[in-house]
């Protein structure tokens, strides 16, 4: 059932949250209720669960975050990576290379990204393609380019019909033809930090495999020295992976 209400709440933060009609209570706590209001939704398996749906949509979001994130968390533990990690631009990318998989992030700051101000999850090791792939897959499996939406060889095909990726187009864009995985998104998720020791990002990682979808993920990061005057880069040093886990995964239409 956790499950089917995760999916749920997923669904209503992929549409609008503005209510049109609120009931307003005349009482000394009308002025903190109205902000929402309390809808009951059915699960698949037929289970009743009462939600607040808030008439901010930014409120709306930031409610399914910490329903969510509660719901799936646990504390971990991970070791960070002790290889050699390779960084290195090319065109509007900036890359991390862990032995023979690169983690590429926009240095851009559009679409809602800001550019490479998280980029230290992955230059310190704390975050690393294998801790992505296994939260993503039981398997610990790297998602195949088979296709590309606005970029397929439509001359080439298999013999089952399947049309081959064209990987000229991954060199030209990457300079790179082998595994990567692109971070198109990092969002620092303060509501949900709950004291100065630990930080909370959601990562939206693009995948292109059968048509471009969008699979989120929650991470905490914990540094038991930090305090409210410890910088990003101080926290980073002394920091944990404490936890992350795949919230989601949003086809783009």
């Amino acid at each position: 059932m956790q499950e089917t209400i995760i999916d749920m709440l997923s669904a209503i933060m992929r549409t609008s949250y503005t209510m049109k009609k609120v009931l307003f209570i005349l009482t000394i706590f009308a002025l903190n209720s109205c902000a929402y209001k309390m809808t009951t939704f059915e699960t698949a398996d037929g289970k009743k669960v009462k939600m607040k749906i808030y008439k901010d949509d930014n409120r709306q979001e930031e409610y399914v975050n910490e329903v969510v994130f509660n719901r799936l968390y646990k504390k971990m533990s991970f070791e960070k990576y002790k290889g050699k990690i390779i960084k290195d631009t090319f065109n509007e990318y900036t890359y991390f290379q862990f032995d023979t998989v690169r983690i590429y992030l926009n240095s851009l700051q559009v679409d809602g990204n800001i550019g490479l101000r998280y980029s230290l999850l992955f230059g310190s090791g704390l975050i690393t393609p294998n801790i992505i792939l296994c939260a993503l897959d039981s398997l610990c499996k790297q998602q195949p380019d088979y296709t590309e939406k606005y970029n397929m060889n439509h001359d080439t095909l298999t013999t089952d019909g399947v049309v081959l990726f064209d990987k000229s187009f991954l060199q030209k864009k990457y300079n790179w033809t082998g595994h990567r995985i692109y971070i198109s998104k990092i969002t620092e998720l303060v509501y949900l930090e709950k004291q100065s020791r630990t930080k909370v990002f959601e990562l939206e990682h693009k995948i292109y495999y059968g048509g471009p979808t969008d699979a989120y993920y929650y991470i905490e990061l914990t540094n038991e020295s930090a305090n409210k005057q410890t910088t990003f880069d101080e926290f980073i040093k002394g920091a944990k992976l404490t936890f992350i886990k795949h919230s989601r995964t949003v086809a783009e239409i």
